[in-house]
């Protein structure tokens, strides 16, 4: 019998496969937009449902307020994907730029994720925040209110944040992102979003 002297080729070919194992689901993730793995688990914790209702996939229209004073439309095109994970008891969401490639082609990338998670017991959300850009994790934690979901935390550049989901609809919804500078005494709105359904 004669002994393969190379065994680094074994350990490469074994690396390859499991990377392949690992990421193939990420890979395929937005060829499956319009078809989610999963729905939301009977058994998940009530208050699941009410981010729940954006599961698909959306368009999005983003304004952001200048050092003027002034709401700026935002040109780069971009998407908002909403899928059910761990076997429909969490909520993950992908944000997504549109780009051209050099023959015309729309690709999308994937620019920052979050997982979600409603604790029914606490009466909250639990989230989390990672992007391409930062490169650092920035957690969350939000309530149900009526029909908004109000979420606090610390965001990956370190400021204290507030994002708010509202006027949530079967075919649209909106968000904004509001700053203190007080502890919380007072908020501005910084960032808005008004996203429509195109799955």
């Amino acid at each position: 019998m004669k002994l393969d002297r190379h065994p680094r080729k074994h350990w490469c070919l074994a690396t390859t496969l499991l990377a392949g194992l690992i990421l193939a689901p990420a890979l395929q993730r937005l060829s499956v937009a319009s078809n989610p793995r999963e729905a939301l688990n009977p058994a998940a914790a009530p208050g699941t449902e009410m981010l729940g209702r954006l599961e698909g996939r959306w368009r999005v229209d983003m304004k952001i307020l200048d050092q003027q004073g002034n709401w700026v439309p935002q040109d780069q095109q971009r998407e908002w994907l909403w899928y059910y994970i761990l076997d429909g008891h969490a909520i993950q969401d992908d944000f997504v730029v549109v780009f051209k490639d050099e023959s015309g082609n729309s690709l999308r990338r994937v620019v920052g994720t979050n997982i979600r998670i409603y604790n029914a017991e606490e009466k909250r959300w639990h989230m989390a925040w990672i992007s391409s850009k930062a490169r650092r994790l920035a957690a969350f934690t939000a309530v149900n209110e009526g029909d908004r979901v109000i979420m606090r935390g610390v965001n990956d550049q370190g400021r204290d944040v507030r994002n708010t989901f509202f006027d949530i609809s079967r075919d649209s919804f909106d968000w904004e992102q509001a700053w203190t500078f007080d502890d919380g005494a007072s908020w501005l709105p910084v960032a808005r979003i008004h996203a429509t359904r195109l799955e």
